[in-house]
């Protein structure tokens, strides 16, 4: 094939300058039987594809989603992030599963961001459940995906994301803290308040910028006397 005799950077340079035939040697790349063919072009289709909105005018979701069954872990990272950009509805499913079930982190990192992009409310129970995924780089990618839906029922998760002290970075309970804030319910309110003794810092800070947002949203009454009897317990700790 053609795509295996021009280099991967020869053909993104002609296709980023709207040669459609250097285009579809890509395409016909995403499912040649040599492993370094197939990398090669998805790689170049997702650096080609960002910004652009390609949707209409092609149809690869097939070789997309077949892509992430692949054994190579950086043609399913490339299908996953071609898939989120192109914001393929036809492919949650499969991402989903991806999500769940994928060997490499990075891969199920990748899926929660492309879930995020697609933002199709179904996904929402897979997100949840990937909170409790082993990698911290997977459950902040989760969080950050699920602050594209704003979802009553990712409030219990996302408590229980902001209480996980497995970590010893706390970017996850930050980040949870924030979209809790950002979902507004005075749910979460008793957690939040628990979350003010947090030991480090930046987890406070979101945390209090939270309180504050779902107190102003939903006029609660005598907050400033439970903030007070928190910062008590915290000065004395």
């Amino acid at each position: 094939a053609l795509v295996q005799r021009v280099s991967r950077e020869a053909l993104t340079k002609m296709c980023k300058k709207g040669d459609r035939q250097a285009f579809d040697m890509l395409v016909e790349g995403l499912e040649n039987e040599k492993e370094t063919v197939r990398e090669n072009a998805f790689e170049a289709i997702d650096d080609i594809i960002q910004g652009q909105d390609l949707n209409k005018s092609l149809d690869i979701t097939d070789a997309l989603i077949t892509g992430l069954e692949d054994n190579n872990s950086k043609v399913r990272y490339y299908a996953v992030s071609i898939l989120g950009k192109l914001r393929a509805l036809e492919a949650v499913n499969y991402l989903m599963n991806t999500l769940l079930e994928d060997k490499d982190y990075h891969v199920r990192a990748e899926s929660a961001w492309a879930l995020g992009e697609i933002k199709d409310s179904k996904a929402i129970s897979s997100l949840h459940k990937a909170l409790k995924d082993p990698e911290r780089f997977v459950r902040e990618k989760v969080v950050l995906a699920l602050d594209n839906f704003a979802d009553l029922s990712s409030i219990d998760p996302l408590i229980e994301a902001l209480q996980d002290k497995r970590d010893e970075n706390n970017r996850v309970r930050a980040l949870s803290a924030l979209m809790l804030g950002k979902i507004g319910s005075p749910k979460a309110i008793k957690s939040l308040l628990e979350a003010l003794k947090d030991t480090f810092s930046d987890v406070r800070e979101e945390t209090s910028q939270a309180l504050q947002k779902i107190v102003r949203i939903n006029k609660v009454p005598n907050i400033t006397d439970l903030l007070k009897e928190v910062l008590t317990e915290v000065e004395q700790e």
